[in-house]
Formats: structure tokens, sequence, C-alpha cells
């Protein structure tokens, strides 16, 4: 018995070495040349005009340049990169913004947020919220002029050499300042300086969608401009434009850029943030799990399984994308992926890189490149309302039909909804169930 407990100890004391030692080093993969390509940084970007070091800076002190305090964030979050701290702390981005907590909750409070994204009068609730209720905080003026200067601002650049410690942009406060800029105008006699506003924050989130690096940047850019389209709609629910509004509506409803609606840059940003997560790890950071981990190997596989797919798929047309994705273009990897832990003893070569790709990823990462194309044909959808707005058609399904403007995923005229008195089209997004105005 003692012999045989003796042998089974034996065995898997060589099965554990076996193990670790085909996890060190020599064993790694060589690295995909792409890879190495995509860890190569830009350097910081110039301060001057910057729209990112403003937002950066947004939420400062009122005696506070917010470029340069913006700037001054992220020189200090680099400070610290430096000594080893991949991180900004809150007491630190106090010191630097000159602010308590809690600064901005009060307006923020006030004015709650209603999400467009599901609701169809947004701009009607917090117009009325402000008639009723006046503007009379110093801080929000003070946000709201500063917003208005980060509009006119002329680029976007963002810092990026990521990592998941990389303090953020103020996007929030954006929201909510964009909110309520246009509720204050909307609720004069003359709409016109709305519609000019609107027009403003299009062009500026625009900028902000074909320039910014980040999968967030994109992702804010992608909901303002959603947001001034579902304002814009309940413009014309409401109004009856006159003849220059008209004009100046169909010079707001211009449609997204190629370079707007292809992200793939945001998912080679996302990997290098991650490829530098995972060379920062050392043995025992977190756990005995890092010894089952090969660095190129793993880095490898994010590459195949994250980046590869999502850029490929964020260079389709908005047809390709359609196809692609009805035919669940991402699911094959999401199984491939899901596999890779298996009781294939290859499983155990990089165990701990592949359970992180197979357990702890983003399976639908893969909605970020749809949005914007979903956001596009919502330019359509306001076109068309814009259409209905001025002709006043005795029959809507039958001028639906006729309309040169169609749904971009299918080449197809929009669905009318009569009961609920909508023109949508089914989200590509499948975290989206509202791709639709209300006429």
């Amino acid at each position: 018995m003692k012999r045989q407990f003796k042998i089974l100890l034996l065995i898997i004391g060589l099965f554990i070495a076996f193990v670790l030692i085909i996890n060190t080093s020599p064993f790694d993969e060589k690295l995909n040349p792409a890879i190495t390509e995509i860890m190569q940084v830009k350097p910081i970007p110039k301060t001057d005009g910057n729209a990112y070091y403003a937002i950066m800076g947004l939420n400062a002190d009122s005696n506070k340049n917010i470029i340069k305090t913006g700037h001054a964030l992220i020189t200090r979050y680099q400070k610290n990169r430096k000594k080893g701290n991949d991180n900004l702390g809150d007491d630190e981005s106090r010191e630097i913004l000159g602010i308590k907590d809690n600064i901005d909750e009060p307006w923020l409070e006030k004015y709650g947020a209603c999400n467009s994204r599901d609701e169809n009068d947004c701009l009607l609730e917090l117009s009325q919220l402000l008639f009723n209720s006046p503007d009379n905080d110093k801080r929000l003026s003070l946000m709201l002029h500063r917003y208005n200067e980060v509009l006119n601002l002329p680029y976007y650049t963002n810092f990026n050499d990521m990592t998941i410690g990389t303090p953020l942009p103020s996007y929030l406060l954006l929201l909510r300042l964009g909110n309520i800029s246009l509720a204050q105008r909307y609720n004069a006699t003359d709409k016109t300086d709305f519609l000019l506003y609107i027009g403003k924050e299009i062009k500026f989130w625009k900028m902000v969608l074909e320039d910014g690096e980040m999968i967030i940047d994109k992702m804010i850019a992608q909901a303002n401009i959603r947001n001034n389209l579902d304002y814009l709609s309940t413009y014309l629910r409401n109004n009856q434009p006159n003849t220059e509004q008209i004009d100046l509506i169909q010079s707001i409803l211009t449609p997204l850029s190629a370079q707007a609606l292809d992200i793939s840059d945001s998912y080679i940003s996302e990997s290098r943030a991650m490829f530098k997560a995972i060379n920062a790890l050392k043995p025992f950071d977190k756990d005995f799990s890092t010894f089952l981990l090969q660095k190129n190997s793993h880095h490898n596989l994010l590459y195949k399984y994250f980046t590869e797919p999502n850029v490929f798929l964020s260079k389709m047309s908005s047809k390709e994308i359609y196809q692609a994705v009805k035919t669940n273009y991402m699911e094959k990897f999401n199984k491939q992926k899901n596999a890779l832990i298996s009781y294939n003893p290859t499983s155990l070569y990089n165990f701990t890189g592949k359970s992180m790709i197979a357990y702890n990823f983003c399976d639908n990462c893969w909605n970020y490149a749809v949005r914007v194309h979903d956001l596009n044909n919502i330019f359509n959808l306001v076109k068309l309302q814009l259409q209905l707005t001025s002709n006043q058609p005795n029959n809507v399904t039958e001028y639906i039909s006729n309309s040169t403007i169609k749904n971009n995923y299918t080449g197809n005229p929009f669905d009318f909804d009569k009961e609920k008195n909508t023109v949508e089209f089914e989200c590509l997004d499948a975290n989206y169930t509202k791709c639709n105005v209300k006429l």
C-alpha cells in the first residue's frame, strides 16, 4: 500500500514538474510580428488646443485652466508609473484639480439623467425641469461655459500609452452638460440657436469619433451623437421648422465618414493596454497561476481572438457588417476561444493564459464595431422624419416605401410601426433595443 502511495506521489510530482517545465520561457512561442508593431506608442500629444486634456481637467476648481490641469494629471500619472505605481490616486487627482469631493454632485442630482437610448422625450423632460427650476448654480454656470470652450477646441488627440491604471476623462460630465445646454436653448421661442448648437455638438463628437483611439472615446462620442439625434427628433416631433431651419437640419444630418465608422484603431489601443498588463506580471504577482502563463503565447491568443477579428469587422461596410452579424461571424471565434480549456492535455500549456482568454474575456466586444453603424442608420431615420415633417403625406407607409432614404444594412425601406407611430430598424448591437424615431 505504501509502495503504491509513493508511486502515486511520484506520478503526481512528475506531472506537476512536466506542466511547470513546459510553461517555462524556453518553451514560449515566437511573438506575432503584428503585436510588436502594436506595442509601439506615440509621443505624449501636444497640449494647446487639445480637447483631450480639456476634458481631463474639466472638473477643476474655478481658478484653474482646464487644459493645463488635464495635462498635469497625465504628467503626474506618468511619474507614478515610472516609479512602478500604475495609478493616479484620488487624493492626487483632487490635489491637482484643486477640488473637494462631489463638487458637481448638486447640479448633477438636480438635473438628473434621462436615457435617450431607451426613452423618446428626454429633451422635453429636461427642458421642463429647467423651466420650472432655472439654473442659478454658479458651479453649473462655470461648467456650461467650460463645456462650450471644449466644443470650440480644434482637435482631439489622446494619450495612447494606455494601461489599465491610466486615468480617464470626465465623460459623464460632458454628456450631462450637453443635455443641459441644449435643453436651455430649446426653451427659447426661436429654436434656431438650439439647432445650431446641435450641429456644433455633432461636429465636435464626430471629431472625437474619428480621432480618439480608445474604445471609450468612440463609445462616448457615439452616445453623445445619438443623444443629439434624439433631441433633434424630438424637436421635429413637436415643431414645424421653417425653410431656413429645414436647410440647417439637412446640413446637420451629414452621415458619418468612413474614418468614423472604422473603429479598428480602438481595438488596437485596447490590445496594447492588455499586452502591457500581461508583460508587467511577475511570478507570484497574484498567485501560483502566473507560473502557468506563457506571455508570448497569451499575446498571440489575444491577437487571434480579440484584435484580429474585431479589426477585420471594423473595416467592413454597413452591408458587409450586417451580413457578418447575421451569419454569426464572431460566434465561431467565441466557440474556438471557449474550447481552449478542455480535457485535452494541450490545455496545460499556457493554462493561465488560455483560461484568461476563455473565461474572463469580452465575448461581446464586437458590439462596439456595429454600434457606430447603427448610429449612422439613425441619421437616416431622422432624415426621413424631416421629410415626413416637411411634406405631411396622407399615406405615411406609402411615402416611406417610395422614399430614397433607405436602411443602410439592407437597402430596403425602413419599417413603420403604425400603432407606435415610429420609423425603425433592427439594431445590430445586441445591447440596444431602440433603433427608431417617434413621428
